[in-house]
């Protein structure tokens, strides 16, 4: 936009009126000294700031909790946590185990003779404060279920989430249809 007495108007000048064409290109052209300046600014407010176009769209989550990506779609890794947690509900510490008065009980799986291995309140968890074998002091059912009976955790696990993962497979509904549609015509004939 040009200044008044021209402002918003298009402005029409005969190119070869030199006079009046500079006058056009001061008034219409912004100075260079300020266009600088403004660089200078627009530089120093990228520094302060880390540009949008680099960061990827973030959509739902919790405000303050970058989401992360899913990065074992189809693995075990996905539904261990339901696995461990449903073995956990069903079974208790104490029907694997004999506890004695003060809460404690023997690690069978390191033939120890003095029990060092003590129930909390609720029941749920054991802390181990034996040699404890590569495994954690802090221990859940399905833990103890595996040291108990010498099964390969990570195996076991395994085997667990595949069966999981069929149980959880949708059924093809077209294979049901059919097989229904067999037995109807056999009954039939």
């Amino acid at each position: 936009m040009l200044p008044a007495p021209h402002d918003g108007e298009l402005q029409v000048v005969d190119p070869t009126d030199l006079e009046s064409l500079a006058a056009l290109v001061t008034v219409a052209v912004t100075p260079a000294a300020l266009v600088e300046e403004y660089a200078i600014v627009l530089s120093e407010r990228e520094k302060l700031q880390p540009p949008e176009q680099d960061e990827k769209p973030r959509g739902g989550g919790v405000i303050g909790i970058k989401p992360s990506p899913i990065t074992q779609v189809g693995s075990d890794r996905d539904l261990a946590k339901q696995v461990i947690a449903d073995f956990n509900r069903i079974n208790r510490i104490e029907d694997m185990v004999e506890v004695n008065k003060r809460g404690k009980f023997l690690a069978t799986w390191r033939a120890e003779k003095t029990p060092s291995v003590h129930l909390d309140r609720s029941g749920d968890f054991a802390t181990d404060y034996g040699i404890t074998n590569g495994s954690s002091k802090y221990l859940d059912a399905y833990e103890v279920y595996c040291l108990l009976n010498g099964i390969d955790k990570k195996a076991d696990l395994a085997e667990r989430c595949a069966e999981l993962r069929r149980q959880q497979r949708p059924k093809p509904t077209f294979l049901l249809d059919l097989v229904e549609q067999t037995e109807r015509k056999r009954g039939e004939l």
